[in-house]
Order: structure tokens, then sequence, then C-alpha cells
């Protein structure tokens, strides 16, 4: 049976904290952001009339609300890919 070295194993152990870590502070910023959105909409529909510039963000680019989720999805992808190289 494969056994690993206690350096390997301290190692797996960091990686998993740091994960489980992560995992925990995307899901408050992705809640956060989630009821920042529900907010702008009820303050939106409140307002009757308000410009749809602040929805579709700046010249129909992206809102800030996308741009988190993107950075977050590249936070991501990128410590996978460093975890993949222990």
């Amino acid at each position: 049976s494969f056994q690993l070295r206690p350096t390997n194993r301290l190692s797996l152990m960091t990686i998993a904290a740091v994960c489980v870590q992560d995992y925990e502070t995307i899901s408050e910023v992705l809640s956060s952001v989630r009821k920042m959105e529900e907010s702008l909409k009820r303050l939106k529909q409140a307002r009757k009339g308000a410009t749809t510039t602040a929805a579709a963000g700046a010249n129909g680019g992206p809102t800030d609300d996308s741009k988190i989720r993107l950075q977050l999805a590249l936070d991501v992808e990128y410590l996978g890919e460093q975890v993949s190289c222990v």
C-alpha cells in the first residue's frame, strides 16, 4: 500500500486547508454580490424610470457583478493549476 511521507502529508493538509478557506471566502463574496444585485433591482423598481446604463454596465460592457464573478472563476482556475503541480 502507498503511504505518504510526513512532508507530503503536511503539504496535502495545507493545500486542503487553503482550498476550504478559499471556498468559504468565495461563497461569502458570491452571497454578498447576489444580495447587492437584489438590492439594486429593488431600488430600480422603486424608482421606475431608472436608466439601464447601471444594469448593463457602461457602454453595454460587463457589470461589476459579472467582473467579480469572472475574477473569482479565474482565481479558482489558477488555484487548481497550482494544486495540480504539487
